[in-house]
């Protein structure tokens, strides 16, 4: 059974405008506004998490302030990282801008938990953005 308890509040992005994103297995940064906001991921006991997709890149770096964001269920991947005999858990995150013309545009971004069925992972705020991804997304992302 896989425990679910991620932390899934990213509220602090709200009010703010996007320009930048910085994404490796295990940090995400954005660059805002207002300042850079990171994320880090952590997997419980003998399992591991990594930051896996992140889709809709363009529409949150358009230059529109985030109006929402939320947890949101994906489900259990079936890809060939579940080939290897673990348990792969997916935790997805959407954040809503609004576009002028669009209305409400979605970007959503995954981690991924690898475990042998019994552990989960987690995100979490890093306190200091010490540290930036070398890989700046400029375009959708879809895993490694």
């Amino acid at each position: 059974m896989i425990r679910y308890d991620t932390y899934n509040n990213i509220d602090n992005l709200v009010g703010k405008t996007v320009k930048a994103i910085y994404m490796d297995r295990e940090i995400l940064v954005f660059d805002t506004d207002q300042g850079k906001i990171g994320y880090g991921v952590d997997g419980d006991c003998c399992s591991i998490s990594y930051f896996y997709d992140f889709h809709g890149v363009q529409k949150l770096l358009a230059g529109n302030q985030v109006v929402s964001t939320k947890y949101i269920d994906l489900e259990t991947p079936t890809d060939e990282d579940a080939q290897r005999g673990d348990t792969v858990a997916a935790y997805g995150f959407e954040i809503v801008t609004h576009d002028p013309k669009y209305g409400d545009v979605t970007s959503v971004f995954s981690f991924r938990n690898d475990s042998n069925g019994y552990y989960g992972g987690s995100l979490h705020q890093l306190t200091e953005v010490d540290e930036i991804p070398t890989r700046q997304l400029t375009e959708d992302f879809l895993g490694e």
